[in-house]
């Protein structure tokens, strides 16, 4: 009898002893996270950008200053979500969208922990998987911090599957059927935010199937359950489509369009990237090593570990010693990395699923969940990278799921779950830590079309750009235009910005006088041109002021030496173009004003030749 209690006791003082360690490595993590929480905080007032993200921007502002979504872009309908925004808080600035997609990330990785604490138990590791996000909030490519159809599918699948795991925790019927309701509303933001991510519909359908061909012993999933969550979607949709009901018409002029266009031929959009494709083996390579060694024992276990994760920064701080060519221009070259890291993981983590189902082998918690969270992710990713330019890199978007995936699965593997807590940390450090140091270093330094940080002289004072620092080129650009554009017009004017410059309407808060805001000249036709004029004119919307930018505004730097910077080259030349908006430019506005912002690139002020302000100029 006392050697049973002596034993008890034992127990007792080892799991107290393993509960104090475990919320010591938990704390911390917490304060790993919260210290780049800080940094990311900082980094969201860097560079600033005249071309994507001034898109993403403008097609908001423009539905709160009086246009209807249906008349300007309609594949991607977030615009709508932060119209809203623009309606309840007219004078919000870049900075501010950018820290409120930051509130966002936090939130989301909030409830995607409490949801993930419910149905495993497991809490230490949780700062340690996420923090890569507290850093680079949604956007891990370091593209552009504000919320878009990039970061906004990315903040509704994190939160769609926190209320699945939710709803797969809860007992009482009620809140249980309520989780899974919201999960699917969420499933439709996805949805709604990019239309071709409409994929992601399937999900938990697939979802359905594979707890019954797997024959899941941890989830549970009833078809009353799933049609919790269908139905949202499905409802969401014809509600909208019932209230605009040529929004289906539209919809297909737009994918006839878009299919005319030679950039988005079939043989361009889908091909074989071989450079991707080295990406991921190496990748995969490094992956496989980290699950071989698992059986190895535990005095070579680490040194295995740490001189393969040394390689691996190696490998992607070199692009594997030159010989894999820089992804995408060399812009993405480290986030690739990271996102080849998740595709590997996909790879080998179905295929054990297929040879455990076909073995009649049990899966695990941490496999199920695993399920769970990849089937809508693989789909997404699947359909954005079909889409996208960048390709399979675009995964990257919907990554805070699939890390975390592929962190339960390797510290609840079978010969590593008995292991230690500190064990088990220091396998996620060497595995994590190449891919989030390069990728976070990226975002830091590469501000999309900007110079770094470091070099960035200059605060925007005044208007949207407030409050952001950049260069003083760009700063004398912006100040010129929000000058220029006062003089001759008034707020809510209409205005041209040719070519690939859409910040120049958040600038001036002129609206766009064309449905497409981002005009590109070189992937526009001349029918869509004509087209556009002439709804222009039908629609009494012709511009009081255009800014003609030969060459948009923006920085380059060199993959050589990074304290270089090149201009973008010219796209076009006005004097001699012969498109349908530069002749209306030249036919009907007269040139007033020009500003040389690099010794080989301007951009030319044209006002409305009936201009009441010019008239009493020359008047004068």
């Amino acid at each position: 009898m006392l050697n049973v209690t002596k034993i008890k006791l034992q127990n007792f003082i080892s799991t107290n002893e393993e509960a104090i360690i475990r919320f010591s490595f938990f704390f911390l993590g917490l304060l790993v996270f919260t210290f780049l929480a800080v940094l990311g905080w900082q980094k969201l007032q860097y560079g600033f950008n005249f071309t994507d993200e001034g898109y993403h921007m403008t097609s908001a502002w423009r539905l709160s200053a009086g246009d209807h979504f249906l008349e300007t872009e309609i594949l991607a309908l977030s615009k709508i979500f932060n119209s809203f925004l623009f309606k309840f808080y007219p004078d919000i600035t870049l900075l501010e969208f950018r820290k409120l997609q930051y509130i966002a990330t936090i939130s989301a990785l909030v409830i995607f922990s409490t949801a993930l604490f419910q149905v495993t138990k497991q809490y230490w590791v949780l700062p340690y998987i996420l923090s890569l996000f507290a850093f680079t909030g949604l956007e891990p490519m370091g593209c552009f911090d504000t919320l878009n159809y990039y970061s906004y599918p990315h903040l509704f699948i994190t939160l769609s599957l926190s209320f699945l795991l939710f709803g797969f925790h809860q007992k009482r019927p009620t809140i249980k059927r309520l989780m899974f309701i919201i999960s699917g509303i969420m499933l439709w933001g996805i949805s709604f935010s990019l239309l071709n991510l409409s994929l992601v519909f399937f999900s938990p359908i697939l979802l359905y199937i594979c707890m019954r061909k797997l024959k899941f012993q941890f989830f549970s999933f009833s078809f009353k359950d799933l049609c919790y969550v269908l139905i949202p979607f499905i409802l969401c949709w014809s509600l909208f489509v019932a209230i605009y009901n040529y929004y289906i018409e539209l919809i297909l002029k737009s994918v006839f369009y878009a299919l005319s266009l030679e950039s988005n031929s079939v043989g361009r959009t889908i091909h074989i990237n071989w450079e991707a494709l080295k990406h991921i083996g190496v990748s995969g390579v490094f992956l496989a090593i980290f699950i071989a060694s698992r059986k190895c024992r535990p005095v070579f276990l680490m040194p295995v570990l740490a001189v393969s994760s040394v390689t691996m920064y190696v490998f992607i701080e070199t692009s594997f010693w030159g010989k894999i060519s820089p992804y995408f221009y060399g812009w993405f070259a480290k986030p690739m990395w990271f996102a080849s890291l998740l595709i590997a993981f996909f790879i080998i983590f179905w295929f054990n699923v297929i040879v455990k189902f076909f073995k009649k082998q049990n899966y695990t918690k941490s496999e199920e969940l695993s399920v769970i969270l990849l089937i809508p992710i693989i789909l997404m990713a699947a359909s954005r990278s079909l889409f996208s330019t960048t390709g399979i890199l675009s995964i990257s978007y919907y990554s805070i799921p699939a890390v975390t995936a592929m962190a339960f699965v390797v510290i609840n593997n079978q010969q590593i779950h008995l292991k230690s807590v500190f064990v088990k940390l220091l396998i996620l450090i060497f595995l994590f830590t190449p891919f989030y140091y390069t990728t976070s270093m990226t975002d830091w330094e590469f501000t999309y079309f900007d110079v770094r940080p470091k070099d960035m002289t200059t605060t925007i004072q005044s208007g949207f750009g407030k409050g952001i620092r950049t260069n003083e080129a760009y700063s004398r650009i912006y100040n010129w235009i929000r000058t220029t554009s006062d003089k001759y017009t008034k707020e809510h004017d209409f205005m041209i910005s040719y070519t690939t410059t859409a910040m120049a309407h958040m600038i001036t808060k002129r609206r766009p006088s064309l449905d497409k805001s981002f005009i590109n000249y070189s992937s526009v036709s001349i029918e869509y041109l004509t087209n556009a004029v002439d709804k222009m004119i039908r629609s009494v919307r012709q511009p009081e002021i255009a800014f003609v930018f030969e060459s948009p505004p923006s920085l380059l730097r060199s993959l050589t030496n990074k304290d270089m910077y090149g201009w973008v080259g010219k796209c076009f030349q006005f004097s001699t173009a012969t498109d349908p908006l530069s002749i209306y430019i030249k036919t009907n506005m007269k040139y007033v004003e020009n500003f040389r912002f690099s010794p080989n690139n301007d951009v030319k002020c044209f006002v409305d030749k009936k201009n009441e302000r010019l008239l009493c100029d020359l008047n004068k």
